[in-house]
C-alpha cells in the first residue's frame, strides 16, 4: 500500500454505506465514497488498512475489477456495526479509521428533561436516528417506535375518520386501513371481493398518510373507464383534489406536469406510454 498523504495527518470524516451482503463470502463492496478514499485519496496499490474505534486494524486486498475489499477477518471486522453508514477518516500514517455513531446514552438524554416512563422509548428512537438508517422502510420503523409513546389505546385510532363524507364505514375496512399503515407500511395489494370497498380502504389509507404528513406526492393509476369515478370519489368522499392527466392544466405543462402536480389521476395505459413511463414511474 502506498500512502500519498505526507503533509496532512488526517482527512475526514467521510460517510460511506456499509453493504454487508458479501461479508459471508469474505468481501465488502465499496460504495463510491469508500472507493474514492481508497483509490483516489490514499491511492492504494493492492491493499488498504482499516482501524476501528478499539484500535483493531485489519489489512484487506483491493479487487479493482469487482470493486471489492477482500480478506480474512473482514466479516468479523465490519459485521458488528449495526448502522447502515459508517464514518471514515484518512490517517496518513495508518490508513482508514472507521467509526459508527454510538447508541443514545443516559448522558445524552439527561438534558432533554424526559419523563421517566418515556426514557427507554426515547433512547430507542434516538438510537435509530443516530444509526443513520435512511432507507424509507427504516423511517417507518422509526415512526412506529415514536408512536409507542402513546399510552392510550384510543389514540391508535385512524385520524382520517372524522374527515370522510357520505361513507358507511365498516370495521373490516378500518382494520384494513390500519394494517396498510402499521403492518405493511404502505406496500400492500388490496384483494377483497368485488363490492367490499377496496376504493374506500385505499382512500382511507391514503388520507391517513396525508394527515400524518407521511406522503407528499400521490399518483393514482386506474383503468381508463374509472378515471372519472376515482376523481369524483376522491374529491367528494375524501376531500382530496386530484388533477386528471387529460385536464387542460395538466396538458399545458407537458412532461413536467408529472412532477409539477402532487396529486394526479391517470389511466394505466397512459402512464405506460413511452413518453410518460419515465415521468410517472
Amino acid at each position: 500500500m502506498a500512502l500519498a498523504l505526507t503533509a496532512v495527518e488526517a482527512i475526514g470524516p467521510y460517510l460511506f454505506k456499509l453493504n454487508k451482503e458479501l461479508l459471508d463470502l469474505g468481501a465488502l463492496e465499496m460504495d463510491p465514497v469508500l472507493e474514492y478514499l481508497v483509490c483516489d485519496i490514499l491511492k492504494c496499490d493492492d491493499t488498504v488498512t482499516f482501524i476501528n474505534e478499539k484500535g483493531v486494524s485489519r489489512k484487506f486486498k483491493i479487487n479493482r475489477e469487482e470493486n471489492l475489499l477482500e480478506g480474512r477477518g473482514i466479516k468479523g471486522f465490519f459485521a458488528p456495526y449495526d448502522a447502515e453508514h459508517l464514518f471514515a477518516a484518512i490517517d496518513a500514517e495508518e490508513g482508514i479509521r472507521i467509526s459508527g455513531n454510538p447508541p443514545a446514552t443516559a448522558e445524552m438524554l439527561r438534558p432533554l428533561d424526559i419523563q421517566p416512563q418515556h426514557l427507554e422509548k426515547t433512547r430507542k428512537v434516538l438510537s435509530s436516528m443516530l444509526g443513520l438508517r435512511s432507507a424509507n422502510e427504516k423511517w417507518f420503523f422509526l415512526y412506529q417506535e415514536a408512536m409507542s409513546f402513546l399510552n392510550d389505546p384510543e389514540d391508535d385510532k385512524l385520524l382520517c375518520l372524522p374527515f370522510l363524507r357520505d361513507l358507511d364505514i365498516y370495521n373490516y375496512q378500518v382494520r384494513t386501513a390500519r394494517a396498510v399503515i402499521k403492518r405493511f407500511r404502505g406496500r400492500v395489494l388490496l384483494c377483497d371481493e368485488v363490492g367490499l370497498g377496496k376504493t374506500v380502504e385505499a382512500g382511507m389509507a391514503m388520507t391517513e398518510y396525508i394527515i400524518r404528513g407521511l406522503v407528499k406526492r400521490i399518483l393514482i393509476l386506474v383503468p381508463p373507464s374509472l378515471v372519472e369515478q376515482w376523481s369524483a370519489e376522491m374529491k367528494h368522499k375524501f376531500n382530496q383534489n386530484f388533477l386528471k392527466y387529460d385536464d387542460a392544466a395538466f396538458k399545458s405543462m407537458g412532461d413536467g406536469a408529472w412532477l409539477r402536480y402532487p396529486k394526479v389521476i391517470a389511466s394505466i395505459s397512459t402512464a405506460k406510454r413511452q413518453g410518460n413511463r419515465e415521468w410517472s414511474g
